[in-house]
């Protein structure tokens, strides 16, 4: 039995159909990566996973159990969000933001205990955000407040990490940095990790699995060595690649060969530009 499994899934929003029939598997301890064009579903397949949009039709089980039969405390104990968007428009501290990871454990009214402050920290020691404890969330760079609501979701001690797009927006370093953190979680803490990422190498060196979406649809799934091939990445993206094996890391590693395409009005043709080599040298 998966961490999650899905069933015939299906979502719309007015009218318009943007999940389709969907049927995945996702495996415990795993580290799943979900890629696709912009407006491929992604971020409304994640968001049905953790319960904040309602399917049309189907079913999610965790582990085993209709996702929906969950209240939203007692599934915060087994599936920890984190979201694109960082910016909280409160002024709390980091070691605030962290402590609210541990809502789920508290009773009504009640307050952090030494233990919960304990957790905190060492999920704050995990993502190297300790020393921010004290400063106003908004004031950090977006790597450290990312950081900071990883260690959030990390206090709740929930087994399944969902994070949409976690390291947009962010310098290759702290890219690299967050993913690795993620990783090492993942190994060291067996968690079960599904995330949405657009940088196709970077989630070819960290997953264990990838979902193709387009349209709605998943398109294949499966370790990287599967899925990402030059058929796949031309039917997702419309685009033609070269491939070849990371140096170092030997696993699929992914060269964009166009990086345009315009309409040909006489014949009605999509003409993709020659490689950037010909288009460099003029040809």
């Amino acid at each position: 039995m998966g961490a999650i499994e899905i069933r015939n899934l299906s979502w719309n929003f007015e009218n318009k159909s943007i999940l389709k029939n969907i049927y995945l598997n996702l495996e415990k301890g795993e580290f799943t990566s979900i890629l696709g064009p912009n407006g491929s579903g992604k971020t409304t397949l994640l968001r049905t996973i953790s319960t904040w949009l309602k399917p049309r039709k189907g079913t999610i089980y965790l582990e085993g159990k209709d996702v929906l039969s969950f209240s939203s405390k007692e599934l915060s104990k087994h599936m920890a969000f984190v979201p694109q968007n960082t910016n909280i428009d409160f002024e709390f501290s980091a070691l605030d933001i962290v402590l609210m990871g541990r809502w789920t454990h508290l009773k009504n009214l009640e307050n952090e205990s030494l233990e919960d402050l304990e957790i905190a920290r060492e999920a704050m020691n995990i993502t190297n955000t300790w020393e921010f404890r004290d400063r106003i969330i908004n004031t950090l760079s977006g790597g450290e407040r990312q950081r900071v609501i990883i260690a959030r979701a990390l206090a709740t001690q929930a087994k399944i990490l969902i994070m949409d797009e976690p390291v947009s927006n962010l310098d290759i370093y702290h890219q690299m940095e967050i993913l690795s953190i993620i990783k090492s979680l993942q190994h060291d803490k067996k968690l079960t990790v599904v995330t949405v990422l657009h940088d196709v190498n970077l989630a070819s060196q960290y997953s264990d699995k990838i979902v193709f979406m387009k349209d709605g649809f998943i398109k294949s799934y499966g370790v990287p060595e599967k899925v990402l091939t030059r058929e796949n990445i031309n039917d997702v993206y419309d685009i033609d690649v070269y491939m070849t094996r990371h140096p170092v890391m030997d696993c699929p590693y992914v060269i964009p060969l166009y990086t345009n395409k315009k309409q040909d009005t006489d014949n009605g043709k999509i003409i993709m530009f020659d490689s950037i080599k010909n288009l460099r040298n003029g040809k």
